[in-house]
């Protein structure tokens, strides 16, 4: 299957129509050419192996659940007054969840329906502490929540939404207030400007300058 799915995309790989039938094990290398990845770093590392292992079509699945989410999140006022009121503006979404405020945070969440009672289990353990998988989830819906565009998320560049974490809160307040308060037309436009680049070979601090 695998071999056959080479076959059909041999010309724009720079392979001759012959080439893929001398492959015997052909394997899939996947290489970083990002710049501003620390590839030394555990938690980098750990984050593309976890990102190259979702297909496509479940991360599309999965921030098309985030937008649903951030849109009842905008909708649970108690939820976010109480965000709004015991955030920090540079702590970041993981943070945040390890302190009391946190945890009040993500009980008010399943009390105004962002995350329904049925869910649960699959977002916390048996002690009602946010499972890794739930921690993903709701960094996924603040992300929307702070940009308002799932779809330049999908291909927004890893480092740059790394960059963005100790942000999210504050960006998800000005949102919060008004759409006019809001940054995420400028994000996006800044993440079509990094791949656009990295498309060239250009580096980020090349562009800018």
């Amino acid at each position: 299957e695998y071999q056959e799915s080479l076959r059909t995309k041999a010309a724009e790989l720079g392979l001759g129509a012959g080439a893929i039938d001398g492959f015997t094990n052909p394997v899939l290398v996947r290489v970083i050419t990002d710049p501003t990845l620390d590839l030394t770093d555990e938690a980098t590392l750990k984050a593309l192996n976890t990102a190259s292992d979702v297909p496509d079509t479940k991360a599309k699945d999965l921030l098309s659940d985030a937008a649903t989410r951030a849109s009842q999140l905008k909708a649970a006022p108690r939820t976010m007054d109480h965000f709004m009121n015991t955030s920090e503006a540079d702590q970041t979404l993981r943070d945040y969840l390890d302190t009391s405020s946190g945890r009040e945070f993500v009980r008010l969440l399943l009390e105004e329906n962002v995350i329904a009672q049925s869910e649960r289990a699959g977002w916390m353990d048996a002690k009602g502490v946010l499972t890794d998988s739930g921690r993903d989830a709701l960094e996924r819906m603040f992300r929307v929540a702070a940009i308002g565009d799932a779809d330049a998320i999908a291909t927004a560049p890893p480092s740059a939404l790394r960059k963005l974490d100790s942000s999210l809160g504050a960006l998800v307040q000005a949102r919060a207030v008004g759409e006019e308060w809001g940054l995420g037309p400028a994000l996006v436009d800044g993440f079509s400007v990094i791949n656009a680049a990295r498309e060239l070979g250009w580096s980020v601090e090349a562009t800018l300058t």
